[in-house]
């Protein structure tokens, strides 16, 4: 995943406050209501129309943010990067502090200082761990040790930590499923359009919430990848999508055209919208 800020009706819910898979049918057949989760690694005012000021409009649709100032939390606390999260938590969204783990290469005290510096810094619901480390299971104690330090009661003021949200993004599917109970969320894909027509989950997704996963798909550049995005998105096991027409080498510097950002919005609202993609060949 790109990394670098660009610069100057009622659902069933689980434990962790997500919507349960296990809730009743809705009448066009989704089992729980699936939501948009967004890499912001936009600079607050530098785009027109503002990005952070588009997610927050999409409340109801918009449920993850990432949270991105510097390829982690930088140096400093940034005052605008801060209002534009509490903004965000106020319309009843979860922020998450970007955190590089680069594939367990970097020392576990530096990401848990990253941790520590956005609890000092921002009012977060979560940390993004990227760049996970999933070959095999030569990284499990290390990203447990990110786990504990997530969950745990750590602030000086003994603010319990066990309810916000850790999400690791390997980008693929095939973590072995040991690494299922450390994070509450996994990207199990990152990626174009035009790979994620053959994406193929991991055998033992079914197994699991959809609340588990969370798609980011970039590249949708014309309306037959759109619809198949949608569309795949719509059989598969996952409860978070983010979807751009922009392509690497940062498809995260904005939130990408319109038209597509408008058709993201509309399928995770509208269940017209949702019957029309299931038809699509």
């Amino acid at each position: 995943m790109a990394t670098l800020a660009c610069l100057p009706g009622s659902d069933v819910q689980d434990s962790d406050g997500s919507d349960s898979p296990d809730g009743p049918d809705s009448p066009d057949g989704y089992h729980i209501r699936r939501k948009v989760g967004v890499p912001m690694y936009l600079w607050p005012g530098l785009t027109t129309p503002c990005g952070w000021e588009q997610v927050v409009k999409a409340a109801a649709q918009v449920d993850l943010l990432i949270l991105n100032p510097d390829s982690g939390p930088g140096k400093q606390s940034i005052e605008t990067f801060s209002m534009k999260a509490d903004i965000c938590s106020g319309a009843g969204q979860r922020v998450l502090g970007y955190v590089s783990s680069n594939y367990m290469r970097r020392d576990i005290k530096d990401v848990l200082r990253d941790i520590e510096k956005y609890r000092s810094w921002y009012a977060l619901e979560g940390f993004f761990i990227d760049e996970m480390y999933c070959t095999d299971l030569a990284g499990l104690e290390y990203y447990k040790q990110i786990r504990k330090a997530v969950k745990s009661d750590r602030s000086k003021d003994d603010t319990t930590h066990a309810n916000q949200l850790l999400v690791f993004n390997p980008g693929v599917p095939q973590v072995p499923e040991a690494y299922m109970p450390v994070a509450d969320v996994f990207v199990v894909f990152e990626g174009s359009a035009q790979a994620y027509v053959s994406y193929q989950a991991s055998q033992y997704a079914t197994k699991h919430s959809m609340s588990k996963f969370w798609h980011i798909v970039h590249s949708c550049s014309t309306e037959d990848l759109v619809m198949q995005t949608l569309r795949r998105f719509h059989e598969r096991e996952a409860k978070w999508l983010y979807m751009t027409d922009l392509t690497m080498p940062n498809p995260y510097c904005s939130l990408g055209s319109k038209e597509v950002w408008q058709r993201l919005l509309s399928y995770m609202s509208d269940s017209s919208d949702r019957a029309a993609v299931k038809h699509i060949s």
